[in-house]
C-alpha cells in the first residue's frame, strides 16, 4: 500500500511539474531579462589607445571610403587605418603649408572623403586634396543627403547673414539662415529625419527644417542662443518621434524623447537619460541605439533594455566623441584616449552579467516549450523566452553544485545536484536515494532506456552504475567491470552503453547480457553518442571515433581536424555536425561526415571554422550532457566554467570580400607609390611590396596570396603577411598580383595588380651582347688567321725542305746513275764503232743503244722535275700533256686531251700522282687496247677534280685480269694505291666499246685555295662549338 501510495505522488508531482515551471518563469521577481540582442560584454572588443602610442591624437571623427579604408580625423590631422597600419595623411591649408585639425568627415559615394576643418571644407579624391571656394567656417559636422548633395553645420561664420547650414554638390555651394526659415544660429551635429527634414543640433536646441520650413525644439527654460547647453546627438525614430541628446544632464535634458512636442526622459531598465551628458549617439543598422557619454563610456540599448561599457570594462576611455558603423557592420567607437571596435560574434559566451546563477556552467539540456536547463557551480538556471530564472536547494549552503540533467519521455528534470540524484519539481529539489537514505554519490551521466528505466553512473571513490526503481529509490547494478566510465547512453533499441577502463564501451542489454567492445585508441573516451543510422560517435582528447559493424575509426588533425582534442559534438537537425575542439569550433555538413566514415583514409572538408577570434573558446566538463539544441535553433555548449551559444540559424558571418590594395612599393631602400605603372632604376637589387586588404573585423585572419609573372609559377600563400620579397631581377617587365580573403575565408579573386619595369642597364642590352658576340667572332677569326697563317708556313717549311731533298736526290741520280749510264751509252758506242763486218750484232748493239739513250732521256726527264718542283699550286695540263707527246707512238692510236672548267692550281704532290696515273693508263691503253684512238678529259669543277681516260678498244676479260694480278702484273693495283693515296675514288668500266678508266679528286685535296678556305672553315667551326660549350649557351 505504501508503494502504490508513493507512485501515485511521483506521477502528480510530474503533472503539476510544468505548470509550476512556467508559473515561476513568468514571476518577475526571480527572472534576469537576457533578451535575443548581445550585450556589450559579449561583443568583441578591441581598443587602441593613444597612451600607447599607435595614435598621435585621440579621433574626433571617423568615415570609411569606398576603398575599404577607415579615415580618423584628429587634431593633429588625417589619419589613415587598414586594421593593422595608422599611417598619417597630410593635409595642408590653402594658405600655408602646416597640418590642420580635423573635426568632420563624410565619404562620398565617389569614393572621395569629404573632411572640415575649423576654417575651410576639402576633398581627397585620388589623393589629391581640393579646398572648397567661398566657404570661411567651423565644419562642425557632414552628412551626405539620398541625392548625394553634402550637408554642412557651421559655426564662426565670416557672415553670420548666410546661415549654419549650407548644401553642396561638390562645385555651388548654398548656405540657410534665418532668411530660410532655419532658426537655429549654431550649427552643431547632422541628421536626416524620415520625412525629408534636415535635423541640426544647436545652441540650446535642436532645429527641423525641410523646404523652407523650421521648427526649433529647446528645453523647457531655455531660448535660441543660450549657449548654456548644446544638442550633440538627433535620431529621428519617425512615429516614435525624435531622440535628442543633450552635453549637459538634468531635468529635460541628458537624453530626451520629443514625440508630438512633448518631452520626456529616455528611461529604459539600465538607464535614466536625463541623467547622462551625451555626447554622441548613433542607431546601427540593426536598429540598437549608441549613447556616448561624457564621462560614463558609451550605452548600448536593443529590445528595450540597456547595457553598459566603460573605462573599467576595457573602452579606451569614458569621454566618448564619435560612433561609425563600417562596411562590414563593425561599430568604431572615438573617445578621448583612442579608437574602440565592437562586432558580434559567432559563438557568444554567456555569463552572470546575463543572467546566469554562476559562471561556471556544467550542462546545457533543452527542455520542452522552449525552455533551456543548464546546471552550475550555483545549483540550477533555466532561460525561457529570454530570462534567466535561477534555482539551488535549500542546502546549497554548504557549497552544492550542480552535475549532470536529465530529461525523460515524461518531461520530468532529472539533476544531479551535489552527490544527490534529484528530480527539479515546482522550483524544488527531490531526492532519490539508496535504499539506505545514503547518496550514490556526484552524477557524471544519466540515460533512459527504451523501457523508460533510468540509469546514472555517478563518480565517487570509484565509478558506479545505477537504476532508478519505481521512481523513487536507486538500485545499483554490477556491470562485471572494476572501473566503469563517466558517460552512459541508452540504446536505441535495448539496453544500455556505458565507457569503461579508458579503453571500449560496454553493451547491457534488457536481459542484464554484457558486449564488450574495446577501442582500437589507448586514449581515454570521454563521451559518445548516437547517429541516426545507429552507429556511434565517441569522442575525447586524441580524436573523434566512429564504431560502425564493430569497426573503429578515428577522425583527427591528421585528417582535416585543427586539432585533435574533442570537447563535444552536436548534430544540428539541419544537416549539420558541430565539433567543440580545444582549439574551435567546426562545422561539417552531416553528408561530408558519413562519406569520411566510408573512406576513413580520406581528410574531410570543414564547412566552417570558429576560433578564439570568434568567440569559440571551450574547456572539458565531467558532466552530460555538454551540448543541446534548443527549440528555437540555437546551439548551447557547456564546459567547465562556460557556457557559449551559436544561432545557428543566422551566422554572424562576414559577407564582405575585403577590397585589395597595394600600397608602396620599396626598391634599394628608396619608396615608390603605387600605381598602376611603375618604373623602377636599373641594377634593382632589393624588391619590396607592401599591400592590404580591408577587412577590418578580424584583420588578424585576413590571408594573402600573391605571384610575380615571369618568377613565380603559381600563386605564394602567404598566410597573414602583408609584405612580398624579391631579389636581384632581371631586366624586363613584370606583373603582381595579390588577392585575400577575409576573417571568414571569402576571397576576393580579382585583388589588385600593378606592373613593374626594370630597365637593362647597357652591359644587359641586346646590342651590347651582340656587340660582345661580334667582338668574341672576330677574335676567333684573328686566332684562327694567326694559327692557320703559322701553321701554312710551317707546310711550306716542311714543303722546303722536301724539295731539298728532291734536289739531293736529283742531283745525286745525275752525278752517279746517269753520268754512269752516260758512260756505257759511250763505250757502247765505241764498241760498235769497232765492231765491222758482222751487221747483225751491230743492229743489236745499236738496239740497246737506243733504249739506253732513251732510258738517259727519261732520267734526265726525272731528275728535270724533281729540280722543277715548287710550293704551292701548278698547272696539271701541261705535264699531262707532256705525257702524251712522249707516250704517242709512230703508228698507234691517237690520243687527245680535253680541259673542261677553268683550271685551277693543283697542289704539287696531287699533279705528280696524277701524271703518273695518267702515264699507267695511257700505257696500259697503247700496249692492250687495240684500238684506234685514246680521249683523255680533264675536268675542273667546284669541290672536283677528274681526269678519264677511254679507249674504243677491245676491252678486257674480268677473269683474265683476276689471273694477271695473281701473277703479280700490278698495273691496275698501283693506280689504285695511288688513288688512295691521294683521297681520290678510281673507277674502271668495261661497258660498251673499250675501256674507261676515271680517276676523281676531291677539292679539298686537290686545290690549293679550297684545301686552305676548307681547313679555315673546318677550324672555325671547330673553334666556335668548343666557344658555346664552354659559355653554356
Amino acid at each position: 500500500m505504501k508503494l502504490h501510495q508513493q507512485r501515485a505522488c511521483y506521477r502528480l508531482l510530474i503533472a503539476v511539474q510544468w505548470l509550476g515551471m512556467l508559473f515561476l518563469l513568468a514571476t518577475p521577481e526571480l527572472a534576469v531579462t537576457q533578451g535575443t540582442a548581445p550585450r556589450l560584454t559579449q561583443y568583441a572588443h578591441e581598443a587602441w589607445r593613444v597612451r600607447d602610442g599607435l595614435l598621435a591624437d585621440a579621433p574626433i571623427a571617423l568615415a570609411q571610403t569606398t576603398d575599404g579604408y577607415l579615415w580618423i580625423g584628429t587634431s593633429a590631422g588625417l589619419v589613415r587605418f587598414d586594421g593593422v597600419h595608422f599611417v598619417p595623411w597630410k593635409t595642408t591649408d590653402a594658405k600655408d603649408d602646416k597640418s590642420v585639425g580635423v573635426l568632420s568627415l563624410q565619404a562620398a559615394r565617389d569614393g572621395s572623403l569629404w573632411f572640415g576643418t575649423g576654417t575651410s571644407l576639402a576633398q581627397l579624391k585620388n589623393g589629391q586634396v581640393r579646398v572648397l571656394p567661398g566657404l570661411k567656417a567651423r565644419v562642425n559636422d557632414l552628412s551626405e543627403d539620398a541625392e548625394g548633395n553634402l550637408w554642412l553645420s557651421l559655426t564662426r561664420m565670416r557672415r553670420p547673414l548666410d546661415g549654419p547650414l549650407c548644401r553642396t554638390n561638390g562645385k555651388d555651394l548654398k548656405c540657410f539662415g534665418s532668411h530660410d526659415g532655419l532658426p537655429c544660429t549654431f550649427g552643431n551635429v547632422l541628421a536626416h529625419g524620415s520625412n525629408g527634414a534636415v535635423w541640426m543640433g544647436s545652441y540650446p536646441g535642436a532645429c527641423s527644417w525641410s523646404k523652407g520650413t523650421g521648427t526649433a525644439y529647446l528645453p523647457k527654460g531655455m531660448k535660441q542662443g543660450d549657449v548654456t547647453t548644446a544638442v550633440n546627438g538627433i535620431l529621428d525614430q519617425g512615429k516614435e518621434g525624435v531622440l535628442l541628446g543633450f552635453e549637459a544632464a538634468g531635468g529635460g535634458l541628458g537624453l530626451q524623447r520629443v514625440v508630438d512636442g512633448r518631452w520626456r526622459s529616455f528611461d529604459l531598465p539600465g538607464v535614466t537619460g536625463s541623467q547622462l551628458k551625451v555626447t554622441a549617439l548613433f542607431s546601427s543598422k540593426n536598429g540598437d541605439i549608441w549613447v556616448g557619454t561624457e564621462d560614463d563610456g558609451v550605452y548600448h540599448i536593443a529590445n528595450g533594455r540597456a547595457d553598459h561599457f566603460g573605462l573599467a570594462d576595457g573602452l579606451t576611455d569614458n569621454e566618448v566623441r564619435r560612433f561609425y558603423q563600417d562596411h562590414e557592420d563593425n561599430i568604431w567607437i572615438g573617445t578621448a584616449g583612442g579608437l574602440d571596435k565592437f562586432h558580434p560574434l559567432p559563438v557568444t559566451t554567456m555569463s552572470v552579467r546575463e543572467g546566469l546563477n554562476s559562471n561556471n556552467v556544467q550542462t546545457a539540456l533543452a527542455l520542452p516549450r522552449n525552455t533551456m536547463a543548464f546546471s552550475t557551480r550555483a545549483g540550477l538556471s533555466l532561460l525561457h523566452d529570454g530570462s534567466f530564472t535561477s534555482f539551488a536547494p535549500q542546502t546549497n549552503a554548504a557549497g552544492i553544485s550542480g552535475a549532470s540533467t536529465f530529461v525523460d519521455h515524461a518531461g520530468t528534470l532529472w539533476v544531479g545536484m551535489g552527490t544527490r540524484l534529484t528530480i527539479f519539481v515546482n522550483g524544488s529539489f527531490r531526492r532519490i536515494d539508496l535504499p539506505d537514505g545514503s547518496a550514490p554519490g556526484q552524477v557524471t551521466g544519466i540515460c533512459e532506456d527504451s523501457l523508460h528505466t533510468i540509469w546514472i553512473v555517478t563518480s565517487a571513490k570509484t565509478h558506479r552504475v545505477f537504476r532508478v526503481v519505481d521512481g523513487v529509490r536507486l538500485k545499483e547494478i554490477d556491470i562485471g567491470q572494476p572501473s566503469p566510465g563517466a558517460g552512459i547512453v541508452a540504446d536505441p533499441v535495448h539496453g544500455v552503453w556505458i565507457d569503461y577502463s579508458r579503453s571500449g564501451l560496454l553493451h547491457m542489454d534488457a536481459g542484464g547480457q554484457l558486449e564488450d567492445i574495446k577501442s582500437s585508441d589507448a586514449t581515454t573516451i570521454e563521451r559518445f553518442a548516437f547517429d541516426p543510422d545507429g552507429s556511434i560517435w565517441a569522442w575525447s582528447l586524441s580524436g573523434l571515433f566512429h564504431l560502425k559493424d564493430h569497426r573503429w575509426t578515428k577522425l583527427d588533425a591528421t585528417k582535416g581536424l585543427p586539432c585533435s582534442q574533442v570537447m563535444s559534438m552536436l548534430k544540428d537537425g539541419r544537416g549539420s555536425t558541430w565539433v567543440y575542439l580545444s582549439c574551435g569550433l567546426v562545422v561539417l555538413s552531416d553528408a561530408e561526415l558519413q562519406r569520411w566514415s566510408r573512406q576513413p583514409a580520406s581528410s574531410v572538408s570543414l564547412t566552417h571554422v570558429f576560433d578564439g577570434t570568434d568567440g569559440a573558446h571551450m574547456t572539458h566538463s565531467p558532466f552530460s550532457p555538454h551540448a543541446a539544441v534548443g527549440s528555437d535553433g540555437r546551439l548551447w555548449f557547456a564546459g567547465d566554467g562556460l557556457l557559449q551559444t551559436v544561432d545557428a540559424t543566422q551566422l554572424a558571418l562576414n559577407t564582405v570580400a575585403p577590397p585589395v590594395h597595394i600600397e608602396t612599393v620599396i626598391a634599394d631602400r628608396v619608396t615608390y607609390a603605387a600605381t598602376d605603372v611603375i618604373h623602377l632604376p636599373k641594377l634593382t637589387h632589393d624588391l619590396a611590396i607592401d599591400y592590404s586588404a580591408l577587412s577590418l573585423v578580424t584583420p588578424q585572419k585576413v590571408r594573402f596570396r600573391y605571384r610575380l609573372s615571369g618568377v613565380d609559377k603559381d600563386w605564394q600563400d602567404v598566410a597573414q603577411r602583408r609584405q612580398a620579397f624579391y631579389m636581384n631581377l632581371r631586366p624586363g617587365r613584370y606583373v603582381f598580383q595579390v588577392i585575400a580573403c577575409n576573417n571568414d575565408g571569402l576571397w576576393n579573386m580579382t585583388g589588385a595588380h600593378l606592373v613593374l619595369v626594370i630597365p637593362p642597364a647597357f652591359y644587359q642590352t641586346f646590342w651590347f651582347y651582340a656587340l660582345v658576340a661580334l667582338v668574341v667572332i672576330c677574335l676567333l677569326s684573328l686566332t684562327l688567321r694567326i694559327r692557320i697563317h703559322s701553321a701554312t708556313r710551317h707546310a711550306e717549311a716542311r714543303q722546303y725542305e722536301r724539295l731539298a731533298e728532291r734536289d739531293r736526290i736529283a742531283r745525286e741520280l745525275h752525278d752517279t746513275l746517269i753520268q754512269g749510264l752516260q758512260g756505257i751509252i759511250l763505250n757502247v758506242h765505241g764498241v760498235i764503232l769497232e765492231v765491222t763486218g758482222n751487221e747483225r750484232p751491230k743492229e743489236k748493239m745499236e738496239k740497246v743503244l737506243d733504249q739506253a739513250e732513251r732510258l738517259l732521256v727519261e732520267g734526265r726527264n726525272r731528275v728535270r722535275d724533281l729540280r722543277s718542283q715548287t710550293v704551292g699550286g701548278v698547272d696539271l695540263a701541261e705535264p699531262l700533256k707532256q705525257v702524251i707527246e712522249d707516250l704517242r707512238p709512230v703508228s698507234g692510236p691517237e690520243i687527245t686531251l680535253e680541259v673542261v672548267g677553268d683550271t685551277r692550281p693543283v697542289q704539287v704532290l696531287v699533279r705528280d700522282e696524277i701524271v703518273a696515273f695518267a702515264r699507267e693508263a695511257l700505257l696500259n691503253a697503247v700496249r692492250h687496247s687495240r684500238g684506234v684512238s685514246i680521249d683523255c678529259v680533264l675536268v675542273y669543277e667546284r669541290s672536283l677534280l677528274s681526269f678519264q681516260c677511254s679507249d674504243d678498244g677491245i676491252g678486257f676479260d674480268e677473269d683474265l685480269l683476276a689471273s694477271r694480278r695473281s701473277e703479280g702484273h700490278a698495273g691496275l693495283t698501283g693506280m689504285q694505291e695511288r688513288a688512295a693515296q691521294i683521297g681520290a675514288t678510281m673507277s674502271l668500266s668495261n661497258e660498251g666499246k673499250g675501256v674507261s678508266v676515271r680517276l676523281s679528286v676531291p677539292g679539298r685535296v686537290a686545290f690549293s685555295q679550297w684545301r686552305n678556305a676548307s681547313r679555315s672553315a673546318g677550324r672555325i667551326r671547330r673553334t666556335w662549338k668548343r666557344a658555346v660549350d664552354l659559355a653554356g649557351l
